[in-house]
C-alpha cells in the first residue's frame, strides 16, 4: 500500500488549541506496557502481526504507534517483509502537514524557482505547509505559491523576529511565539516530515536540529534534503568527515535521505524508514 497524499481535509482545524501533542494524538503509554512491550521478542511481534485482520490491525495501530522504537527495531532485526508493509500503511498514510526549513533571503533566481515548485507541488498533493512564519526570502516565497495554488500554511515565528522578517499575515494560522527554541518545539511538533531546500546558517540550524533527535531515537518522521544542484553537498562532505574520524557512525547516513528535483520528494517520503541502532 502506498501513501496517500490527496486527502485536503485540514489536519489542525482548532486553530486556537495550543495543545500540540494531544491534537495530534501523541498520548504517554503505561510504563508497565512500555515494559511488557519491550521484553517481547521481535518474533513473536511478527507471528502476532502477521496473523491478525485487517480490523485487528487497525484497532491495534494505536498501541504500535505509542512506542515506535520497538516496532522499528523488530521490523529490521526480522527482516519481516509484512511487518514492514504495515509500518508504511500506517505511517506513511499520516503524513499531512510538511515542514519546510528554506531562507529568510532568496539566494539565486534557481533558488526562487525550486521555492514556488515545492509550494505548487505541496498545494497540489494538499500537504500542509508548516514553516517559518516569514514573508521575505524563500520562506515568502513558498508560503504565498502554497496559499496562491488554494493550500494551507501555518507559520511560527518569534516575537524577536516578527518584525524583522515580516510575517505571512495570510498564513491559515500564525503563531508568534516567545523565543526560537519554542518556534522549532511547536514546528516539529505540527509536522509529519521535515525538508530542507537551501537556506543560511538558520536553515542548517533547524534541519541538523531535527536529524540529531532522530539519532538519538527521538522521534521516526522522515527528513529529507533538497540537493538542487549540488547546494547541500558540502554539508554532505563534512558529515563524511565526521564518519571518517570516527565521530559518527556510517548507518546516520540514513537519518535522511537526499535528492535532487522537487518531484522527488514525495516518493522520498512514501519510501522512508528509519534508521536504526545509530550512535547515540
Amino acid at each position: 500500500m502506498r501513501a496517500v497524499f490527496g486527502d485536503c481535509k485540514p489536519k489542525y482545524q482548532d486553530q486556537d488549541k495550543q495543545d500540540y501533542g494531544a491534537e495530534k494524538g501523541n498520548f504517554r503509554m503505561p510504563e508497565f506496557l512500555n515494559r511488557a512491550y519491550l521484553m517481547t521478542p521481535p518474533s513473536l511481534i511478527a507471528v502476532v502481526r502477521s496473523g491478525s485482520s485487517a480490523a485487528e490491525q487497525q484497532s491495534s495501530s494505536i498501541f504500535f504507534s505509542a512506542r515506535p522504537r520497538g516496532l522499528y527495531d523488530a521490523f529490521y532485526r526480522t527482516r519481516n517483509a509484512r511487518l514492514g508493509a504495515f509500518w508504511k500503511a500506517t505511517i506513511m498514510n499520516q503524513i499531512k502537514t510538511i515542514c519546510v526549513y528554506c531562507g529568510s533571503r532568496t539566494g539565486h533566481p534557481v533558488h526562487i524557482k525550486l521555492a514556488k515548485e515545492m509550494g505548487r507541488m505541496m498545494a497540489e498533493k494538499c500537504m500542509e505547509l508548516v514553516y517559518g512564519g516569514g514573508n521575505i526570502g524563500l520562506m515568502g516565497v513558498i508560503a504565498r505559491e502554497v496559499k496562491a495554488r488554494g493550500g494551507r500554511v501555518i507559520g511560527v515565528i518569534p516575537e524577536h523576529l516578527n518584525e524583522l522578517e515580516i510575517a505571512f499575515t495570510e498564513a491559515d494560522t500564525l503563531h508568534v511565539v516567545q523565543d526560537m527554541q519554542t518556534r522549532k518545539r511547536i514546528m516539529f511538533d505540527l509536522s509529519d516530515a521535515f525538508v530542507a531546500l537551501p537556506g543560511g546558517l538558520g536553515t542548517l540550524d533547524e534541519i541538523l536540529d531535527v536529524v540529531t533527535m532522530a539519532q538519538l531515537g527521538m522521534h521516526e518522521k522522515p527528513v529529507v534534503m533538497l540537493n538542487h544542484e549540488g547546494y547541500w553537498d558540502p554539508f554532505f562532505a563534512v558529515h563524511e568527515h565526521m564518519i571518517d574520524g570516527g565521530f559518527a557512525d556510517s548507518i546516520t547516513r540514513q537519518l535522511y535521505l537526499t535528492v535532487g528535483q522537487v518531484e522527488e520528494v514525495l516518493p522520498a517520503l512514501d519510501g522512508w524508514r528509519p534508521a536504526v541502532d545509530s550512535d547515540r
